[in-house]
């Protein structure tokens, strides 16, 4: 038996269990345990995303990662709402250090400031490792993977997005309580835009990766 065969074996086998609930907890406990073990992450739940997707009979392109009608409508938006985002985890941000005390640790960026090669570096970094791959994995298919388990009404999205949100948020431990709050509220921003983007990926993956890029850019000249 060639492996396309064992393939489609497990297709036909696995294929139908995939609606179940059970096999769905699965899933979202699969991911869970990967993100708890942050250093594999995001490719861990995005290989998850993937093999779930395909089971289905699926694609990437099922979960929003089709080009837009207006490519330059959608980077205009994107780009104003990436400033939105910009303010608002700010504001969220020094919120909580008035309430703790504690802004997030970002000494891990230190090796940046002033060197344009790791600038170059962390930029092609930050695009390619978070951007791109986390938008896929966590709202592309974790989100959408809940709401399967949830239900798709209005209770079932909400505790979606927070669950999804708050798994998001912990992979940002490593700079503090701050930063996983903070980052667990941006997550929920981000949902938004993608359910009101009608699961448009690319919208989230521009802004994501754009945010990034001007951190790093904050963290250059700093």
């Amino acid at each position: 038996m060639g492996v396309v065969d064992a393939l489609r074996g497990l297709k036909v086998k696995y294929g139908p269990l995939t609606s179940d609930k059970r096999f769905i907890a699965g899933e979202i406990a699969l991911v869970v345990a990967f993100n708890l073990l942050r250093w594999i992450e995001p490719f861990g739940t995005l290989i998850v995303g993937w093999a779930s997707l395909w089971l289905r009979g699926m694609t990437w392109r099922d979960v929003g990662l089709v080009n837009p009608k207006s490519w330059k409508r959608t980077i205009l938006v994107s780009a104003v709402l990436t400033v939105i985002v910009l303010v608002f985890s700010l504001a969220v941000s020094n919120i909580i250090y008035g309430l703790t005390g504690e802004m997030p640790d970002t000494s891990v960026f230190e090796i940046v400031k002033g060197n344009y090669y790791i600038l170059a570096f962390l930029v092609v970094g930050v695009i390619s490792w978070a951007g791109f791959p986390e938008e896929l994995a966590y709202r592309g298919y974790f989100f959408n993977r809940l709401t399967d388990l949830f239900g798709g009404n209005r209770l079932g999205l909400v505790l979606s997005a927070v669950a999804s949100s708050v798994i998001f948020g912990w992979g940002h431990w490593y700079e503090g309580v701050n930063a996983v709050i903070t980052t667990s509220l941006m997550a929920l921003v981000f949902v938004t835009i993608y359910l009101f983007s009608k699961k448009n990926i690319w919208s989230m993956i521009i802004i994501h990766s754009a945010y990034d890029v001007i951190a790093m850019l904050l963290y250059f000249y700093a």
